[in-house]
């Protein structure tokens, strides 16, 4: 089986176990981080796609009022690094991984 296929049927089975025990999706990742299945804290992909988002907002700003001609450059790859970032987590998540 493919890798994709398995993390799909996973996925799966994850969410139909939690519909039927019925509770929701905070209370079920804390019995999860309590059990260390997932890591605690960690965020999920809908955080990290809002995070990656405000990441390149902050850079694009950041690239509008620099001024010293040195970081132009730096301020030019941060939002190109953020921008990447944010339609990676974008993809992943409308891909449902």
């Amino acid at each position: 089986m493919e890798i994709e296929a398995f993390k799909s049927q996973v996925s799966y089975w994850i969410e139909r176990f939690r519909d039927n025990i019925n509770i929701g999706r905070e209370e079920f990742n804390r019995i999860l981080e309590e059990k260390m299945i997932i890591k605690k804290g960690e965020p999920d992909l809908r955080e990290r796609v809002h995070n990656a988002h405000q990441e390149w907002m902050n850079a694009m700003n950041y690239f509008d009022n620099v001024t010293d001609p040195d970081l132009i450059d730096h301020a030019s790859f941060l939002m190109g690094a953020a921008r990447s970032k944010y339609l990676f987590y974008l993809k992943q998540l409308k891909n449902g991984d």
